[in-house]
Order: C-alpha cells, then sequence, then structure tokens
C-alpha cells in the first residue's frame, strides 16, 4: 500500500483493544444511567438551568426558551415554564437511561475481544 493510497483498512490491521465496530463509537463503556430523583431536584431547584443535568444542549434550549419567555411575558411565563422543564427533563433522563440499558450489550459485544478458544480452532 503506497502512502496515497485511500484503500479503508482492515479491522485486523488495528490492535485488539481498539474498536472495531461502527455501533461502539457512539457508545461510552463509562456512559451510566443518570438518576431521575437528582434530575427532578436540580430542575426543581435551579429551574431551566437544573436541566442541564440531562444535557448540554437541552439544557441550554430550555434556559433560551425560559429566558425569552419571561422577557416577553415579564416574568409571568415562569409559572408555565418552570413545571414544563421539570417533567421535560425527568421525561428526557428516563429516555437516556433506556437507551443506556439497551446499548450497553451491543457495546460489550462490539469491544469483546476474541476468547482463546476461538483463537485456536
Amino acid at each position: 500500500m503506497n502512502e496515497t493510497s485511500t484503500d479503508l483498512v482492515a479491522p485486523q490491521d488495528f490492535p485488539a483493544t481498539a474498536v472495531t465496530s461502527p455501533i461502539a463509537v457512539f457508545l461510552s463503556p463509562m456512559e451510566r444511567p443518570k438518576s431521575v430523583g437528582t434530575a427532578v431536584a436540580l430542575t426543581v431547584w435551579f429551574g431551566p438551568i437544573g436541566s442541564f443535568y440531562a444535557g448540554a444542549m437541552w439544557g441550554l434550549a430550555w434556559l433560551t426558551v425560559s429566558v425569552v419567555a419571561a422577557v416577553f411575558t415579564m416574568g409571568i411565563s415562569i409559572l408555565f415554564t418552570w413545571p414544563a422543564v421539570v417533567i421535560a427533563t425527568a421525561v428526557r433522563v428516563s429516555g437516556r437511561n433506556r437507551r443506556v440499558a439497551q446499548h450497553r450489550p451491543i457495546y460489550a459485544a462490539a469491544t469483546a475481544r476474541p476468547s482463546v478458544s476461538a483463537i485456536t480452532s
């Protein structure tokens, strides 16, 4: 293979610890479920800022919506956006936990090293 070749490299050319499955690229072995109770508590106490626990983009979106709505309604919208943020953040974290639980076996299979018996046979 020359220096300017654009050929794809076969997975066996990578070390045994390399991730060779495309699905495993999107999953982290450190990804753990988040607590729905913590999400609700943070959002009740801190409002839209507490929704950053569910994710950075999620928190930024809710913070932007809440601030813009509060500006246009002179703060009255807080009575509606605060409970909506609490509920939406709880639903978001719960859905994330389901996805993490669903993909954990896929990640384990995608990154597993072959057993010695599979190599010798």
